[in-house]
């Protein structure tokens, strides 16, 4: 069955210790896609757009978030997930999951994300790779780009066998499982992506990015693109190249979504 890839926005980040400012993220990724023309009634890029949700600010948001995911799933959509801070990995993946089966995950991130708790919050965005794993929606985990790891999340990588390196490089997966692509875009360097919430020198290049993605094994069933915070963000570039970065992969990787339920 041939896949139509829907756009939607979660405007979330009350699970964030960082600058406030990625909620905002939804509307400046989608400005530069409409402008490319991929969004709106002519858009070229093959995109279905379910908007930016409106969302209250409690934990009640997971629970509407799985919902608006598991409806994309339920028209036979590939989620498409534009954040907002990394905890909207938790209800797409816990969507998809109920939908395929346990995923492999696919982590492209500055940080690991798998503390066991942080500042006292086990549902905390520093925390949301160790909840996946425990929740039994991933099968395996796949990490690239993390350049921070302490003690404690070492632990958790190594009961959970979770493979991590700096650098992009091949992927692959003991098993062949549908496979969920999260892009926190403080992956990037700063020079090219100024509005990363937490951004850092020596992050990849966005064709180098691009080019990791291209050789990501399929199929791929679900992508977010988190952490954007527009208030940090320098003439739009960071918007711009996440949207940039959208339409790209959508290009690159329909042709994999060729799936049989």
């Amino acid at each position: 069955m041939r896949r139509t890839a829907h756009i939607i926005g979660f405007p979330w980040e009350e699970k964030s210790t960082l600058r406030r400012g990625s909620q905002l993220g939804p509307w400046a990724i989608r400005k530069h896609l409409f402008a490319a023309g991929l969004l709106g009634a002519a858009g070229r890029g093959g995109l279905v757009d379910e908007g930016v949700v409106r969302l209250p600010k409690d934990d009640s948001a997971f629970l509407q978030m799985e919902r608006w995911i598991a409806a994309i799933l339920r028209k036979g959509g590939v989620p498409i997930v534009l954040g907002g801070d990394h905890t909207i990995t938790l209800p797409s993946v816990r969507a998809l999951a109920a939908h395929h089966g346990p995923v492999n995950l696919v982590w492209v991130d500055r940080h690991a994300d798998l503390y066991p708790d942080f500042l006292g919050d086990r549902w905390s965005h520093a925390c949301v790779a160790a909840r996946l794993l425990e929740g039994g929606t991933v099968a395996e985990l796949r990490q690239f780009g993390v350049r921070e790891l302490n003690e404690a999340e070492r632990r958790t990588a190594e009961r959970w066998r979770v493979a991590i390196q700096e650098r992009p490089g091949s992927v692959s997966f003991e098993d062949s499982r549908p496979l969920y692509l999260s892009i926190d875009l403080d992956v990037l360097d700063p020079a090219s992506a100024p509005g990363a919430s937490a951004g850092s020198e020596e992050g990849w290049r966005p064709e180098e990015l691009l080019e990791f993605v291209r050789g990501i094994p399929g199929p791929i069933v679900g992508l977010d693109v988190v952490e954007l915070n527009p208030l940090l963000d320098r003439n739009g570039a960071t918007a711009r190249v996440a949207a940039e970065l959208v339409g790209q992969i959508v290009t690159e990787i329909s042709a994999a979504w060729e799936l049989v339920d």
